[in-house]
Formats: C-alpha cells, sequence, structure tokens
C-alpha cells in the first residue's frame, strides 16, 4: 500500500493546502520555466502566427464573433483563445498588436493554472509532499513547458481540464461542497470553447471508468448535471449560435466534418500515425520525468485498489487508448493526461515502502540506459545546431548557449540516471527538474532566438522596414506563404507567383515584392515586358523549417524606365 509523511483533506482551505514554502517554489518555477524568450522568440509556424493573426484581426476589426486569417475564416476552433489574445494585448501591451509576447500570455497563465490544480488535486489524492513533487514533474515536462511559449490553445486547455478534474478528484474522495460542483461545469464549458467536444473527453472517460469499476455513480451526484449541465450551455451556447448565424451554417461543416470527423477517420495534414505513437515519444514529451515513469506504472498496478489510483488510472488509460487508436496523432494531444501522470510519478517517488525499490532493482538499468541515451541524442542535437543553423559570421555567444544547453542537457541525463541507478529516486528527480529547468533557460532565453536562418519571416520584416520606412501599400510575396510573414508584415499581406509581383510593382508606387528565388526569372521577365526596372535590395537566405527547404527571398522595389 502507498503510503504519506502528511495526509491533507480538501476542505482544508487553499492557503492550509499550499504552505509559503511551496508557493516560493511554483513561483521560482515558473518564473524560470516560462518567462525566458517569451518576447524574444520570433513566431513559430505554422499554427502559432495563425491564431496571433487572428487576434490581432479581431482587434483591428472589432469582430470577436467571425475568426479569420484574412479573408480565410478559422472554424476548426471555438473563439475562447482569440478573445484571450486580443484581450492580453490590450490588457499588457497597451493595444500593441505587434507585441509579440502579449498574445502568449494566456499560455503562460494556462501552464501555471493547470500546475496549479494538478497540486490541488494531489493534495486531495494525497498529500503535500506528494502535490509539490507532482506539480514539479508536470511544471518541467517539456510538452508544457513547450506549450507555454507558444500562443495556442492547449495549454489554456489543460488548465480548463484540470479544473475539472480537481473537482471530480474532490468529488470521488467525499467532499461535497455545494461551492465546488459549479467550477466544474465552468470548467468544461471553457473547454468547449477552447478546443470543441474533445475538451469532454477526459471528464467522461474519468466518470465512466470509475463508473465501470466501481459499479456506482453515487459519488458524482453532488455534480447535479440538471443545474450544470445549463451553466455549461449558457457558457458555449452563445458564441456557437453567433457563428453559426454569421457564417450561414459553414463552421459546423468546417469544425465538425473537416476537422474532428476527418481526424478521427484518418490521418489528416500528413499527421497520420499507428497505435503506439505515443507511447514511443512519451520518454521524450514527459522528459524530465519519465525517467520515473516505470515506477510510477509499477506501483499503480500494484495499488490499483486504492482509491486515489483508480481515479488516476480511469483518468490516463482511457484517454490514452482512444488518442492512440485515432489515425491523427500531434504530440501534444496526450497533454491532458500528464497531470494524471505527474501525480503517479509523484506518488512513486514519496513512497516509503518497498514498490519503488523492487521495481528499481530489476529495471532500472534498462530503463535508465534508454533515457540516458534519449539525453544523449537531445545534446547532440543542441550541440549540432549550433554548427549547422549559426551563421560562422555570427558572434560567438549564441553558439555559446546551444554549448552550454547541450552540456547542461548531458550533465541532466548523466547525473539523474546514476543516482536512479544508485536508488536515490529522490535525488534523481530533484537532479531532473532543477537541471531541466536550467536547460530551458538556455534553450528559450538565448539558443532559439539565435537561429536566425530559421526566422526568415522577421529578416523580412527588419528588411521592409529598413528600405521603405513610411511604406504605406502592402507588401508582395510571391512564394513564400509562411503565415508569421503576414503577422510581422501586415494583414494586409499579397501572396501571388512572381508575374503578380512584377504587376504589383508596376501598379503601386511604394510597393514592395519580396520574391523567392523559384519565382525570381518570372518576376524579372513580366518586369521587362512592363517596362519596369526592379531595384533589387538585400536577399533573405534561411531554411523554411515547416517545409524543410532552404529559402531565398530578394527585396524588390519599383523603379519605372
Amino acid at each position: 500500500m502507498w503510503r504519506y509523511t502528511q495526509r491533507v483533506s480538501v476542505l482544508y482551505p487553499v492557503k492550509t493546502c499550499m504552505p509559503f514554502r511551496h508557493v516560493i517554489t511554483l513561483a521560482a518555477l515558473f518564473l524560470v520555466l516560462y518567462l525566458p524568450g517569451l518576447a524574444t522568440t520570433p513566431p513559430l509556424d505554422r499554427d502559432e502566427p495563425r491564431f496571433m493573426q487572428a487576434s490581432k484581426q479581431m482587434l483591428e476589426t472589432g469582430d470577436y464573433v467571425d475568426i479569420r486569417f484574412q479573408e480565410e475564416p478559422r472554424y476548426k476552433k471555438p473563439a475562447l483563445i482569440y478573445w484571450m489574445q486580443a484581450g492580453s494585448v490590450k490588457l499588457f501591451a497597451g493595444g500593441d498588436k505587434t507585441a509579440l509576447w502579449a498574445y502568449r500570455v494566456p499560455s503562460v497563465l494556462g501552464a501555471v493554472l493547470a500546475v496549479i490544480f494538478t497540486y490541488l488535486t494531489a493534495v486531495t489524492l494525497a498529500a503535500r509532499p506528494v502535490a509539490i513533487v507532482a506539480a514539479g514533474v508536470l511544471a518541467s515536462s517539456i510538452l508544457l513547458t513547450a506549450e507555454a511559449h507558444i500562443a495556442k490553445t492547449d495549454a489554456m486547455l489543460l488548465a480548463a481540464i484540470t479544473a475539472g478534474q480537481y473537482v471530480l478528484a474532490a468529488l470521488y474522495r467525499g467532499d461535497h461542497r455545494r461551492h465546488i460542483f459549479p467550477l466544474f461545469w465552468v470548467a468544461l464549458g471553457a473547454g468547449v470553447m477552447l478546443k470543441g467536444p474533445v475538451a469532454l473527453v477526459p471528464a467522461i472517460a474519468t466518470v465512466a471508468g470509475l463508473a465501470a469499476w466501481d459499479r456506482s455513480l453515487a459519488w458524482a451526484k453532488p455534480l447535479r448535471p440538471l443545474f450544470g449541465i445549463p451553466l455549461m450551455l449558457a457558457v458555449t451556447l452563445p458564441w456557437f449560435i453567433a457563428i453559426i448565424v454569421q457564417s450561414d451554417g459553414h463552421f459546423l461543416q468546417k469544425a465538425v466534418v473537416e476537422d474532428m470527423l476527418n481526424k478521427v477517420g484518418g490521418g489528416v495534414e500528413s499527421h497520420g500515425m499507428p497505435p503506439g505513437y505515443y507511447l514511443a515519444i512519451l520518454a521524450l514529451t514527459f522528459w524530465p520525468g519519465s525517467l520515473f515513469l516505470p515506477v510510477a506504472v509499477a506501483g499503480a498496478w500494484v495499488n490499483r485498489a486504492e482509491k486515489p489510483v483508480r481515479f488516476l488510472i480511469c483518468w490516463a488509460l482511457p484517454v490514452w487508448l482512444m488518442f492512440e487508436l485515432i489515425p491523427t496523432k500531434l504530440p501534444h494531444y496526450t497533454l491532458p493526461i500528464f497531470p494524471a501522470l505527474a501525480i503517479l510519478t509523484a506518488m512513486a517517488v514519496t513512497d516509503t515502502g518497498s514498490i519503488a525499490r523492487h521495481f528499481e532493482r530489476r529495471w532500472s538499468r534498462i530503463w535508465g540506459g534508454i533515457w540516458l541515451f534519449l539525453g544523449i541524442v537531445l545534446a547532440i542535437g543542441l550541440l549540432g545546431s549550433s554548427l549547422f543553423l549559426i551563421p560562422p559570421v555570427t558572434l560567438a555567444i549564441p553558439a555559446a548557449a546551444f554549448w552550454c544547453a547541450g552540456l547542461a542537457a548531458l550533465a541532466v541525463a548523466l547525473f539523474s540516471t546514476f543516482a536512479y541507478w544508485r536508488g536515490a529516486i529522490r535525488s534523481a528527480l530533484m537532479v531532473a527538474v532543477v537541471g531541466a529547468a536550467g536547460l530551458y533557460v538556455l534553450i528559450f532565453a538565448a539558443a532559439l532566438p539565435a537561429l536566425q536562418p530559421l526566422w526568415v519571416s522577421t529578416r523580412l520584416a527588419a528588411a521592409v522596414s529598413a528600405a521603405v520606412p513610411d511604406r504605406s501599400s502592402p507588401v508582395f510575396i510571391a512564394g513564400f506563404g509562411e503565415p508569421s510573414a503576414v503577422f510581422l508584415l501586415g494583414t494586409d499581406t499579397r501572396h501571388g507567383s512572381g508575374v503578380e509581383a512584377a504587376r504589383y510593382l508596376d501598379a503601386v508606387s511604394d510597393g514592395v515584392a519580396l520574391v523567392e528565388a523559384r519565382h525570381r526569372e518570372a518576376f524579372l521577365k513580366q518586369a521587362e515586358s512592363l517596362g519596369l526596372q526592379p531595384e533589387a535590395g538585400v536577399t533573405i537566405s534561411g531554411l523554411n523549417y515547416s517545409r524543410g527547404d532552404p529559402v531565398a527571398i530578394t527585396l524588390y522595389v519599383a523603379a519605372h524606365s
């Protein structure tokens, strides 16, 4: 049986559940993990700038119902994240629509809330020592840290899901406070407004799993669905009705048929993967906590009769199996089960019994070796980036950041694994979490911004501003179609062929054309036929990482013969 040194009832107030030392610990983690690089990392193609641009257009047009990227409707996801991003820009950036960091604030807030609700759930199911370890494991996971730096839905979605699961855990453990159940329904409504009906899956799976296991749903009666469902609908229906009316029903076609059903029926957008994909990448996505997952799984199986463990199994296992069976797969899809994995990991690490030690003696060298190999690969990848992605003429400081990050990754892997092999599991965890935090600072604050060949759109925007500082006409881009360029150059940015770019310069006196190398010949021929002598400016070379292709884009301004 898993036993803990201290048990804290969910009935205690929050300030009792989270002592001051834990508040300081989590605050320090949040500052170190989620803030570095927030303002300096350029927009990450392709999803992030699409979200940012749609939110930016809400601010430009004042239309907070119809979601668009330029003229293209974005009907695959509901509106809440766009409202939050637009609100963040207004509140924190004074309406400066170019403030990258402001669009990312909701993701940071989502990650923080997800960790806090994980802490509260762990207190409910176990005790404060378990809770702080679980919070640290989740907060430092590489997938959540990455999502906290990206202006999209998933970090905030995790917060909504974890809030709902906290309520379920409290009820399952016997807390029948009347004021707690509305949080569950509001959280579900917020989740639906973030990513649609998929947000309901963890709660439904957990309740269904526990009902099948216990053959009873008596514990769930305080949810009061006759009151709660209308509350959830009050959160979701106004916008859904408005967008269905405004889009003449096209929203349902895009969101339900082209997005949700297509993903269930097959792999879309080249994201099809076989079952087992998420298990194969779990060591990376849950890193560094993945080192302790075998101990957690073994302990969960042995202690499956305990109610807290049962709850966590019913949270994680059905959702995991469902996503493994759906053909369309992306690494972040399984993020909603990470809080359950973090709590199970914390239970194993803080266990005073013999289960963890037994499992460690039997399997530590095998799993530790695999995890060590992963750390070495990560280190090599970081070191290699400094050699292949940073131009030789660049200052030594960016390259040094990559070298430090690579050495940090290697140090975390070595010291954590050796401590794990010795049976010092708690020490291994401390080294892993603290080391990962330091590694992330190096990556997000120094290494990523230094990868100039990847940030083609940022360099294009700077080149346009330098060449035509008083530009009043849109920029025309021939060939390069990444969404980050639209966000940085302006909503009115135009795209087309080289021929169309030449015609545009001929028609617009202060126009700017950005012509990719593969369109250059057609552009120059058309310009000659029009009597246009375009003045070539700087050529931006780099890597279009969305496609994996090198690009060379030349800036042209009009000059008539």
